[in-house]
């Protein structure tokens, strides 16, 4: 019987479920509302409800799934498989994720932070596929890192490492959610950008004042990308400055860790064509020579896919003693 992985993105909005090949192909898959709103009892039923769903559709096509893998975004335990805490999930101090869903699926799981899933994903099968080293950055409604050396992912020594977005690029910036000042984030998420652009409103001309009366203050990201392609001033100063603050992350990056690539991916990127150039000028200013040369930056390829497959590709390479794996580029642990 031939084998395969489920994976499993739950995030704060969706989940997603999916059967996938030993070779990172998606199979399956399907995806619900989350409702954290509901709380999280009935969000881990979800979820249940989900993977035997797959798992059955899995042995009715004749395959054996072998091992689940779960994203979820926040702070984790890797060993254990239990969230912390996480900012999507507000009830969702210290879940036992892995022993509730274990013991009710039957299969080996791997409970990892989402960025490193997605991150992971993008090594494996995506825009870094087969790198040896590379840097996630996803920019969406917040900016979310996942770090991979030497094919596994950097989980630091409390399992908190790549939060890029939470890196200081302006000392006397807008204060972050988090505390600090001037993070990252505050510039190259989604909401930084929105943000920027209310408090750029109330002194400076754009054709978008029209549209923030018109909805009532809720402009979003798109909504400024659009302008700007239309030429409007402000929107463009805006994204520019975002190239800018972003291209002062990801030089500190490629100075630190001298990778093969830097993968960006998120909505953000539907913006690529205008600040990726002020990106790169930054990075040329910014970084040492050699390892800037090396580090390209590029757009990821799995979309929305990424966390499912790389949560399943993370728990196939960290299963023990499985014999099946002939993935390119995969070390069983030991």
């Amino acid at each position: 019987m031939k084998k395969s992985l489920i994976g499993a993105d739950l995030g704060g909005t969706n989940i997603r479920v999916g059967a996938i090949s030993l070779q990172g192909k998606i199979l399956h898959f399907r995806k619900e509302s989350t409702n954290p709103e509901n709380g999280k009892d009935l969000v881990i039923l979800k979820l249940i409800s989900m993977l035997e769903k797959t798992i059955l559709k899995e042995k009715e096509q004749g395959r054996k799934p072998v091992v689940l893998g779960i994203g979820t975004p926040g702070v984790i335990l890797i060993k254990q498989g239990t969230v912390v805490s996480s900012p999507n999930l507000p009830d969702w101090i210290n879940v036992p994720l892995k022993k509730i869903v274990g013991r009710e699926i039957g299969l080996p799981v791997i409970v990892e932070n989402d960025a490193n899933a997605a991150a992971f994903g993008e090594q494996w099968v995506g825009s870094g596929k087969n790198a040896n080293s590379m840097i996630c950055m996803t920019l969406g409604t917040g900016v979310g890192g996942g770090i991979i050396l030497n094919r596994r992912i950097w989980h630091g020594e409390d399992g908190m490492a790549a939060e890029v977005g939470h890196t200081t690029v302006n000392p006397d910036g807008p204060q972050c959610k988090c505390g600090n000042t001037g993070c990252l984030e505050v510039y190259a998420s989604a909401t930084g950008i929105v943000s920027e652009v209310k408090r750029r409103l109330k002194r400076e001309e754009s054709t978008l004042k029209d549209l923030y009366r018109e909805k009532e203050g809720e402009i979003t990201a798109e909504d400024v990308f659009r302008s700007a392609k239309a030429g409007d001033p402000l929107s463009r100063r805006v994204i520019q400055q975002m190239g800018r603050y972003l291209g002062i992350g990801i030089a500190n990056l490629v100075n630190i860790f001298n990778p093969e690539l830097i993968v960006l991916a998120g909505g953000v990127t539907a913006a690529w064509n205008d600040f990726m150039p002020i990106v790169q000028e930054e990075v040329r200013a910014r970084a040492f020579e050699i390892p800037r040369d090396r580090a390209r930056i590029v757009k990821a390829k799995l979309g929305d896919h990424a966390g499912i497959i790389g949560a399943a590709g993370v728990a196939l390479q960290m299963l023990k003693g499985f014999k099946g794996s002939r993935v390119q580029g995969f070390k069983r642990a030991t």
